[in-house]
C-alpha cells in the first residue's frame, strides 16, 4: 500500500520519574478523521526487547473518497500523501515524517473496491505525547485528519499488559509485512466494528514482568470479559492455561460476536501469574453492528462465477443450496465465501478473487473443440486444487495413449493422471490418488504402473 515509509521510526526520549504504572486506558483512540476524507485510526501500545514503549499506528482510508490518476495495470490508481507528528507535552519537543502511498483499484474508474488499510510504528519514551495523523489525496487536495493525546508511563517491574489489538485476521506468518510481529501477523480494524461480515474478534496482546525459573517455568492464566456499554458482564469465557516460556509472552485469541446484540461494548482480559498471585487487566472497546452484508467487489467476467461453489463442495451442499429460495441461496453464498475470507474486515476477498482467476485461467488453458475449459477434468480439478506443483506430460507409445502427470505436495502427495484415450486430444482422468475424485477403475489399461507414486 505504501511505497515509501522512509525511517518511520521516532526516538523521542522523554524521562520521567520512575514509576510502576502499567498502561492506563486510551483516551482519544480509536478514532474518526475531520475534514474532507473520513476514515479510522487505531493505536495499539507495546514494549519492545529494550524495554521502550513502540506504538503500532494503524489507519483505513476508503478509496471511495480518493479521484484515481489514471489507469495503471490492474485497474485505476489512487495516491495520497500521509504524514505524522508526533510532540511531546511536556518538553515540546516534536518529530514529523511523511510518504506517499500508492493503491490499486481494480475495475472501472469508481474506487468504490479497495481500501488503504495500512499500519506503521514509532518508537517513543515515556511521557505524554500528541500524535496527529492527516492524509491529502494527490489528485482532488482532499484532506482529512486525527489528533489524540498518548500516556506511555515509565513500566516498572510488576505484572503489566500491553493494550489489547483487535483484529479481523491473525495468523503465523514467517514472511514478515506490515502487519506482522515478532512471526504473527494480525490484521487491524482501526474502526473496531465487528458483526455479521466480520463474526470473529481476533485479538493479540503482549504480558510482561513475569516470574520465570528456568528449572520450574511454572504457568500463567488469561480469563476474557465482555462487558457492556454501562460496564456490566455479558459474557466470560473460562479462563485458559499456558506455560511460561520467559518473562514476556504473546498471546492471541478469537471470540465469537454474533451473538451479542448491536451496540458499543469492550473486551476485558484478566492475566494472573500462578506462581506469585499477581494480576494484571487491560480492556479495549469495540461495537458490534448489523452490517449489510454483500458480495466482494469484482471484475464483471468473475461475477458468474460467484455460484459455481460446485468446484469446491459436494452433491449434497448443491443440492441443499438448490433447494432454497433465491433469497436464501443469496444468503447461503455470501456466508460461504465470507467464511472463506482471509480478510474479512475489508472490502476485498482474496479467496475468492483468487478462485474465480483460476477458473478463467482453467478455461482458457484446457478449453478444446469438444468441451469448455472448466467443464473438463483437468480444468475441473485445477480450479479445486490449483496448479500443480508438478505437471508432466507424456506422449503416446505402441502400448499406451498420450498422459498427463499431476502432482501436489499438499496433504502428503495427491497425484491425478489424465489420460487422451481416444486420441482426440480429450484428456480424461484416469487415476487418483486421494478417495474425493473418482478415477477409471481400469486405469491400467491406459498408464504403465511406473508412473504411480
Amino acid at each position: 500500500m505504501k511505497t515509501a515509509v522512509g525511517a518511520v521510526l521516532f526516538l523521542l526520549a522523554v524521562s520521567l520519574p520512575c514509576a510502576t504504572l502499567s498502561f492506563d486506558a486510551l483516551r482519544d483512540f480509536p478514532a474518526r478523521a475531520e475534514g474532507d476524507l473520513d476514515f479510522a485510526v487505531d493505536i495499539v501500545r507495546f514494549r519492545n526487547p529494550a524495554g521502550r514503549n513502540l506504538v503500532q499506528v494503524s489507519y483505513d482510508l476508503p478509496y471511495a473518497q480518493l479521484e484515481p490518476f489514471g489507469q495503471v495495470e490492474g485497474g485505476f490508481g489512487v495516491t495520497f500523501k500521509v504524514n505524522v507528528k508526533v510532540r511531546s507535552l511536556i518538553n515540546e519537543s516534536t518529530q514529523e515524517d511523511s510518504w506517499l502511498s500508492h493503491g490499486i483499484v481494480s475495475g472501472g474508474e469508481s474506487t468504490e473496491k479497495g481500501s488503504g488499510l495500512d499500519q506503521f510504528e514509532i518508537e517513543l519514551g515515556a511521557g505524554t505525547y500528541e500524535l496527529s495523523l492527516s492524509i491529502t489525496d494527490s489528485v482532488s487536495g482532499k484532506t482529512g485528519g486525527v489528533s489524540g493525546e498518548i500516556d506511555l508511563p515509565n513500566l516498572g517491574a510488576d505484572l503489566t499488559l500491553s493494550d489489547l489489538q483487535l483484529a479481523t485476521a491473525i495468523n503465523v506468518d514467517t514472511l514478515g509485512s506490515n502487519f506482522t510481529r515478532g512471526n504473527i501477523k494480525a490484521i487491524p480494524n482501526p474502526g473496531r466494528m465487528f458483526g455479521n461480515n466480520i463474526p470473529f474478534l481476533y485479538t493479540r496482546f503482549e504480558i510482561y514482568n513475569m516470574t520465570f525459573d528456568s528449572t520450574g517455568p511454572g504457568s500463567y492464566s488469561a480469563t476474557y470479559t465482555i462487558l457492556d456499554e454501562e460496564g456490566s458482564e455479558v459474557t466470560s469465557l473460562d479462563p485458559s492455561q499456558k506455560k511460561k516460556r520467559g518473562r514476556t509472552d504473546v498471546w492471541t485469541g478469537a471470540v465469537n460476536v454474533l451473538g451479542l446484540k448491536p451496540g458499543k461494548y469492550s473486551l476485558q482480559v484478566e492475566v494472573s501469574d500462578l506462581e506469585t498471585g499477581q494480576v494484571s487487566k487491560m480492556a479495549a472497546s469495540f461495537e458490534v453492528a448489523r452490517l449489510e452484508r454483500r458480495r466482494p467487489p469484482m471484475e464483471p467476467w468473475a461475477a458468474p462465477y460467484f455460484e459455481r461453489i460446485d468446484f469446491l463442495v459436494g452433491e449434497e451442499t448443491m443440492s441443499f443450496m438448490r433447494s432454497l429460495s433465491d433469497e436464501g441461496k443469496e444468503e447461503f453464498l455470501l456466508d460461504f465465501w465470507l467464511r472463506r475470507d482471509p480478510t474479512p474486515g475489508t472490502p476485498l476477498n482474496e479467496f475468492y478473487d483468487a478462485f474465480a482467476a483460476r477458473i478463467r485461467e482453467a478455461d482458457q488453458k484446457f478449453k478444446s473443440g469438444f468441451e469448455s475449459g472448466i467443464n473438463s477434468d483437468r480444468g475441473r480439478l485445477y480450479i479445486r486444487y490449483g496448479k500443480p506443483d508438478e505437471m508432466e506430460y507424456h506422449p503416446a507409445d505402441p502400448n499406451y495413449p498420450a498422459h498427463e502427470d499431476w502432482f501436489y505436495y499438499k496433504e502428503g502427495g495427491i497425484q491425478f493422471i489424465f489420460s487422451d484415450i481416444s486420441g482426440i486430444g480429450k484428456y480424461e482422468l484416469i487415476y487418483s490418488s486421494t478417495e474425493d475424485e473418482a478415477g477409471d477403475p481400469n486405469w491400467r489399461a491406459y498408464v504403465s504402473e511406473e508412473f504411480i507414486r
